[in-house]
């Protein structure tokens, strides 16, 4: 892992975090999440931020997001699809892939608060089903979209001290709960396992990994980068998530964006030898010997 100040290194798995909450100057910082990845050769685009901060942020650092071959959504939070109708514009030969869910209306509705529209802006959904010919794949399920790198679809949730982490609902009065069925994760293969990018992890950090390992066949997880949302979580939650990435022993734990400050304080005092700061610029690479085919459980 590198700062972002040096020149991409060559490597099977290359990721840059071009889109989050924290950065230093010149980088820009926005409340959302993009990182660019390069797998065998591909050109991934997972999440888009809210539209701002990616494309400064790309451009100083010579990522060319019009050459990107894919466009995945991770959820259809404002924060991470602000930037689909200009990559529809700049990348015209990108597949964009997301759960159908995306195109929902959502809300964040507390109490003695203002009501608060944070789905995808308004543009990007007629957008995205204009530009539906073929170029556009709405799909629900697991996905292999090119061969290693997967998207876990709806994640099940059977973790019990997971939940969505806000007061999330599908209509502006706050009585159907929004379930986020469209959360989903990334992961490409590498060596024995598998590197995990995560957009919100509405579905649970663990609910995620366990899907993951499901459709893996069990494999060892190398990395799990991404935002978590563990903002404003309960101790006992967070004692419990720390419990179980415990027992996976994973080599890397890289949280940004909405895993909160709390959190990343605890997971890096629980793994100092794991614990990656991640924001804006940081770099992750995994070499080519540590990269094969991982037959996916039926």
């Amino acid at each position: 892992m590198r700062d972002g100040t040096e020149p991409p290194a060559s490597g099977a798995l290359e990721a840059v975090v071009l889109v989050d909450d924290v950065a230093v100057p010149p980088d820009a910082a926005e409340h959302g999440f993009a990182v660019w990845i390069r797998y065998r050769g591909t050109n991934i685009l997972f999440d888009t931020g809210q539209g701002e901060a990616l494309f400064r942020n790309a451009a100083r650092r010579g990522v060319p997001l019009e050459t990107a071959d894919y466009v995945v959504l991770s959820h259809g939070h404002y924060d991470h699809t602000g930037g689909v109708v200009r990559m529809l514009e700049i990348a015209p030969q990108a597949r964009f892939i997301a759960h159908p869910g995306v195109l929902l209306t959502r809300f964040a509705v507390r109490q003695g608060e203002p009501v608060r529209s944070i789905g995808m802006r308004e543009e990007a959904r007629p957008a995205l089903l204009v530009a539906n010919h073929g170029r556009v794949v709405f799909r629900a399920g697991p996905y292999e979209f090119v061969p290693g790198a997967h998207l876990t679809g709806t994640v099940a949730r059977s973790r019990v001290f997971e939940d969505v982490g806000g007061p999330f609902f599908l209509d502006e009065r706050g009585l159907a709960p929004d379930p986020l069925n469209d959360d989903q994760a990334l992961w490409c293969a590498v060596d024995d396992g598998c590197v995990v990018f995560l957009g919100c992890a509405h579905a649970g950090v663990v609910n995620t990994l366990d899907a993951v390992r499901r459709r893996a066949g069990d494999v060892r997880v190398h990395a799990v980068i991404g935002g978590m949302h563990l903002l404003n979580t309960s101790q006992d939650r967070l004692r419990a998530t720390i419990g179980v990435l415990r027992e996976l022993n994973i080599p890397v734990i890289a949280p940004c964006h909405c895993s909160g400050g709390r959190a990343v304080q605890a997971l890096a005092g629980a793994f100092p030898g794991a614990f990656v700061e991640c924001r804006t610029g940081t770099e992750f690479r995994f070499p080519d010997s540590l990269v094969r085919s991982v037959a996916v459980a039926d």
